[in-house]
């Protein structure tokens, strides 16, 4: 629903006058009035994930502070939920900078390039962690060759991920099967924690959080050990794939991890349809941003929410009620 700000007539400028008089709208600091109810349905991420509590902590901001509002969380993917708000089938989203970077160029696996989708806010690192089973014998990518490997399932940033790495070893999911590879597809990252506790399979590779409490849980339960990329093959995959950068794992992050993981990372971000009125928008930014200590209690991954990092790298331009936001603050924004 949108506010008042586009009214025109004096008459009804005179009712927002007196309407701020008597204290019946709530202003931002620069003016902008709160506006009404909102139905909204919020794509997040997969069970067992960081990225539903993250979505669930804001949708409830939002609940709680814009009266009346629905917001409705659902699970997702980083690749779907850009394509379900790019159609209109959702207005807010968690996914990743570098599957933002993929959809504004048109590259797979969209299908042209993408314009109905905005930035909201970076809120924390993601990290490509690829666990095996220490007795697996998987030392390199190379070794996932014949193993019993979950990759995520279409549709996943990760399983997007996971193709890009691989590709620059000289791999893919075809090559992998016809070279007698297990693919077992799962968009749940608690499932396939789970199957990699109970030896069900040898590797997960996922792009998650670091630390990631579900690999924290398997790393107590299992000998584990990480997979990382060679420094030649690193250099080949950040210019071919500029949407990554390169990232670790630090020593000691995990159970019986002695040594450094060399990886690749990006940011998780906040999206936002172009069609969600600017007022929406900001406000939504607004209430992240002020009630940061509240939502760094629900997931301590948003501690990185910051002016030097919250609009900087969104591969794609911020919605313009989230900048005015940003503007306002004086929050960094390329």
């Amino acid at each position: 629903m949108r506010t008042s700000r586009h009214l025109r007539t004096s008459i009804v400028a005179a009712c927002l006058a007196l309407g701020l008089t008597l204290g019946l709208f709530s202003m931002g600091d620069a003016g902008v009035a709160k506006p009404g109810a909102q139905n909204l349905v919020f794509a997040s991420g997969p069970q067992g994930g960081s990225w539903l509590p993250t979505s669930a902590a804001l949708a409830e901001l939002v609940r709680k502070n814009i009266a009346g509002s629905v917001v409705t969380v659902q699970p997702g993917g980083g690749t779907t939920n850009i394509k379900l708000v790019e159609k209109g089938d959702a207005q807010l989203a968690v996914t990743n900078s570098s599957s933002l970077y993929d959809a504004k160029k048109g590259n797979k696996p969209f299908e042209k390039p993408y314009t109905k989708v905005k930035a909201l806010a970076n809120i924390y690192p993601q990290t490509h962690q690829m666990m095996v089973l220490a007795d697996s014998g998987i030392k390199e990518v190379e070794d996932v060759v014949g193993k019993r490997f979950v990759p995520a399932a279409p549709g996943q940033s990760t399983y997007d991920v996971n193709a890009a790495v691989l590709d620059i070893h000289g791999l893919t999911f075809d090559s992998l099967k016809a070279k007698g590879t297990k693919l077992v597809l799962t968009g749940a990252q608690g499932q396939a924690n789970d199957m990699l506790k109970d030896k069900q399979i040898d590797a997960v590779w996922w792009a998650t959080a670091c630390p990631s409490p579900g690999i924290v849980d398997v790393a107590l339960a299992r000998e584990v050990s990480f997979v990382g990329i060679r420094d030649d093959k690193l250099k080949q995959l950040l210019t071919k794939y500029p949407q990554f950068a390169r990232a670790t794992i630090p020593a000691g992050t995990y159970r019986g991890q002695a040594k450094e993981v060399q990886t690749i990372g990006w940011f998780t971000t906040f999206i936002a349809s172009a069609d969600l009125p600017d007022d929406v928008a900001y406000w939504i930014v607004k209430l992240m941003w002020e009630n940061r200590k509240d939502l760094i209690s629900a997931n301590a991954l948003l501690k990185f929410i910051d002016k030097p990092t919250v609009a900087v790298g969104t591969q794609i331009d911020l919605h313009p009620g989230a900048k005015k936001f940003y503007q306002e603050i004086g929050a960094a924004m390329d």
